[in-house]
């Protein structure tokens, strides 16, 4: 996606049928470059998003919701009402 649309790198790109085999093949910037310069294929409004990895590898999370949150964060958010 850029801010011209939606440019379909998956028909460009055959070897890297889906975002997954992008980032392993540690070509995510390349094709990003790539896509910066080429016109859209779609509009954005076009367009059904879906999981753009049905099966990670790992899940990582962060989770914000405990009670020294904002001493560490400092972003002026309050306090959450129920940690946990």
């Amino acid at each position: 996606m850029t801010a011209k649309g939606v440019v379909d790198l998956s028909a460009r790109h055959g070897q890297w049928p889906t975002l997954r085999e992008v980032i392993e093949a540690g070509a995510l910037v390349k094709l990003a470059e790539e896509a910066e310069r080429l016109a859209a294929d779609f509009r954005v409004e076009d367009i059904a998003y879906e999981i753009p990895i049905p099966s990670p590898e790992k899940i990582i999370c962060v989770g914000v919701n405990y009670p020294d949150r904002n001493e560490e964060y400092k972003d002026g958010q309050a306090a959450p009402s129920n940690p946990s």
